[in-house]
């Protein structure tokens, strides 16, 4: 509290300002929170930040976390529910709009304000998909796959990555250059500065419940064995 660039005591105020600062990390384009949750998670959780912090309790971030997350699968789950009617029905002839930056936005009322504004993103997507001429039989499944494929990555979210975010919402109103990087987050920022990556000497990518070999490197070690091939799965 004393050592760093902003010198602020763990209070009441201090824990209404990291609330803020966490909503904002998680769901900074206010899209899967509505009005009422975070009036909720003032009166819930407004004074008790400061409080967890010097008990090394996270009883608040958990609970607010918890339905961030659930509210992300939900979410996902409706899009790809979504995705084929909206793409063989929708004329695209109206004069809606939506908006690509809603962190000065409010929160939506309810979650019927929420599915407008839902709406209005998965009918963006389908004219940027249009737009790179993709074939309109082709955009539902490739919608359908871009959402399921969202979803086995936020399913494979440990307890670390949650930890990670809260915890950098209050390292930042210290320092806005201190961070915080779980082990996983830590190791690939050490490959990132190294510039290597030791292993097989493939590219590989997501392909449906599979991993694709993408490429291989030349003269590495997957391709000096001579078994894998770009293609496999």
């Amino acid at each position: 509290q004393k050592k760093h660039f902003r010198k602020q005591q763990l209070s009441d105020a201090f824990s209404q300002e990291l609330l803020a600062n966490y909503l904002k990390n998680l769901d900074g384009n206010k899209l899967l929170f509505t009005q009422a949750d975070v009036d909720g998670f003032k009166a819930l959780y407004g004074n008790q930040f400061d409080d967890d912090l010097k008990s090394g309790k996270l009883t608040a971030a958990r609970a607010i976390y918890q339905l961030y997350y659930t509210r992300q699968l939900d979410r996902l789950d409706w899009l790809a529910d979504q995705v084929d009617k909206v793409t063989k029905t929708e004329t695209f002839t109206g004069n809606d709009v939506v908006e690509i930056d809603r962190e000065e936005s409010p929160w939506p009322k309810d979650q019927a304000e929420a599915d407008a504004l839902w709406l209005a993103q998965l009918k963006n997507s389908i004219i940027a998909l249009r737009l790179a001429d993709k074939p309109v039989d082709n955009i539902s499944e490739t919608l359908t796959k871009r959402y399921r494929a969202q979803t086995d990555r936020w399913l494979k979210l440990t307890a670390w990555d949650h930890f990670e975010t809260f915890i950098n919402s209050f390292t930042s109103m210290y320092d806005p250059h201190t961070s915080y990087m779980s082990p996983r987050t830590s190791e690939d920022f050490n490959i990132s500065m190294a510039l290597s990556l030791e292993g097989i000497g493939a590219t590989l990518e997501k392909d449906g419940e599979n991993t694709k070999v993408t490429s291989l490197v030349k003269a590495g070690p997957a391709e000096k064995q001579g078994e894998l091939k770009a293609g496999d799965l």
